[in-house]
């Protein structure tokens, strides 16, 4: 038996970080007995559906019934995709700890105790208790129970109670370093505590946000975390709703939830529109805000005249920029579900200006290197860049942002303002939501390895690749600063990446990593071909 299969489930990696290790034995071990615990590893990061896992799951137990390490195994994973439906099997685990091979009793432990953390944090059933010190350490499934006695404090109504456990789960987590576990703490603790401060429940939810975006690739949690977010900005009347409700088109939210509403209303924000039809909704708001047409004249720059051709619906056609010199002038909190379609799209247009204005100023205090970094960084973060930037994809415009960020700020203003799209992309350089900002800090980690000399050289690299390129090497920069840590283990890349990572001044262990994590040879083969061109 390899050592370090069962440490795939708990161990040096753990259940969050295993899968490049899975992958690399899927690859490596076509016939061993190990190979049906790795494949139902395998469904289980694919996302597959649990009554094909659980059929895996029979079909290796009838396998395995010599080798009792697997057999333990086996039926902890068993356990574990129940569901919280499977209290007979805890019992079953729980009573034969004994006779369960040394060599497997920790990873039997993290689930036991993972399985009552999430279903039965309040002595339910017989608690799993852990004899050893060894088991004790292990401490990933304990933030989960107590998150869940937390949880269950708070719907008691004992808020002191649940705060400490929140508090004492958020240490743990951040100690362990410990991805799914921060993010779990993090939105749940923000969820159950917004009634008591809903401002330091809004900071929790953009930091759970943050740490999605900076671990979680494939966007298993953003979509909780994303929700719980919007949840709490609206709540909060927080400025930055419209940006989470914009992602939560890209990675998916519960629908027919309480935003429902709002998220349809803002998927139709047209930022290039410039007028719009002068229809008695949107002249009725203006004339309870504008209530005297020279004092808003005055507070607004808009002709006093012109004010009351539009009020009087002397005019067809209203200009957006009128709109946003109205709403910025007379200081409107616009409400993104009640108010008319012209006001919110261009209350959108007008944190597009505002953002793009900060971002000229401060971009004025960087080296061009450091620009040049932010920009790439910040470019690689977003999510549907051909969606929501597509003119920003095209061959050679970013290389001309890059170029005039770093060297001619004029020239950059003068390019941005004919298209909003672009004056958005810079507003966000210095105003990215929390979840983008999470996985630009791990790409800017990544260009931050390397020398100098050769971040410069990789980033005029990278501004050559086309953009279905990029989203490949784009993934490569996270995962490899997901993985650069100490993980106790020595790897060796893949002949073929040997020299791209001499050359860059990487290390082995993320680099291997960062390649074993794409799920399918082909994509890892795609990767080592662009790779090869940077050498």
């Amino acid at each position: 038996m390899n050592r370090k299969i069962p440490s795939l489930l708990n161990g040096e990696f753990g259940i969050f970080y295993s899968r490049p290790i899975v992958n690399m034995y899927m690859d490596k071990l076509p016939t061993s007995e190990w190979r049906e615990f790795i494949k139902v590893l395998d469904c289980m990061y694919a996302g597959e559906d649990s009554s094909a896992i659980v059929s895996m799951i029979e079909h290796g137990l009838n396998r395995s019934t010599r080798n009792r390490s697997l057999f333990y195994l086996l039926l902890s994973l068993r356990l574990l995709v129940s569901n919280g439906e499977s209290d007979e099997l805890y019992n079953k685990l729980r009573r034969e700890f004994g006779r369960i091979p040394s060599g497997v009793r920790k990873e039997v432990a993290w689930v036991l105790t993972n399985y009552y953390g999430l279903y039965h944090p309040e002595r339910e059933i017989r608690v799993f208790r852990v004899w050893s010190e060894v088991y004790e350490k292990e401490s990933s499934a304990r933030i989960l129970l107590l998150v869940g006695r937390a949880r269950n404090a708070a719907q008691r109504g004992n808020r002191d109670q649940a705060r400490d456990l929140f508090e004492e789960a958020l240490k743990m987590a951040k100690k362990l370093e410990d991805p799914q576990g921060l993010i779990n703490v993090l939105n749940d603790y923000s969820w159950y505590m917004k009634q008591d401060n809903i401002e330091y429940s809004l900071k929790l939810a953009e930091r759970a946000a943050y740490y999605s975006g900076y671990y979680d690739e494939k966007l298993s949690s953003a979509s909780c975390v994303l929700d719980t977010l919007s949840i709490i900005q609206h709540e909060s009347k927080d400025k930055g709703l419209y940006k989470t409700i914009e992602l939560q088109r890209m990675t998916g939210f519960e629908k027919d939830g309480p935003l429902q509403t709002l998220r349809d209303r803002l998927a139709v924000v047209e930022l290039e529109q410039s007028e719009y039809p002068n229809e008695d909704l949107t002249r009725s708001y203006l004339k309870k805000h504008a209530k005297n047409v020279k004092n808003t004249s005055r507070k607004t720059c808009v002709a006093w005249d012109n004010l009351s051709y539009l009020l009087n619906g002397r005019t067809r056609r209203i200009r957006g920029v009128t709109l946003r010199k109205i709403i910025v002038g007379l200081e409107i909190a616009v409400d993104l579900l009640n108010d008319p379609f012209p006001i919110v799209n261009e209350y959108v247009k007008s944190k597009v200006e505002e953002s793009f204005e900060i971002a000229i100023n401060e971009l004025g205090k960087l080296s061009s290197y450091d620009a040049k970094k932010l920009v790439l960084s910040t470019y690689s973060a977003l999510r549907d860049r051909m969606g929501s930037f597509p003119y920003l994809c095209r061959k050679g415009v970013l290389l001309r942002i890059v170029e005039a960020c770093s060297i001619d700020l004029h020239t950059l203003k003068e390019i941005a303002k004919r298209r909003y799209e672009l004056m958005k992309f810079i507003g966000q350089l210095f105003d990215l939501h929390p979840f983008l900002e999470g996985r630009r800090d791990a790409a800017m980690k990544f260009l931050d390895v390397m020398p100098k000399r050769k971040s410069e050289e990789f980033i005029s690299g990278y501004l050559q690749l086309t953009e279905k390129e990029r989203v490949i090497i784009d993934t490569f920069m996270r995962n490899y600063a997901r993985y650069n840590r100490d993980w106790g283990v020595r790897l060796e890349p893949i002949s073929e990446l040997k020299l791209f990572v001499q050359e860059y001044g990487l290390k082995n262990v993320p680099s291997t990593l960062a390649y074993w994590v794409l799920d399918t040879k082909r994509c890892r083969t795609k990767l080592v071909n662009l790779l090869m061109k940077f050498s």
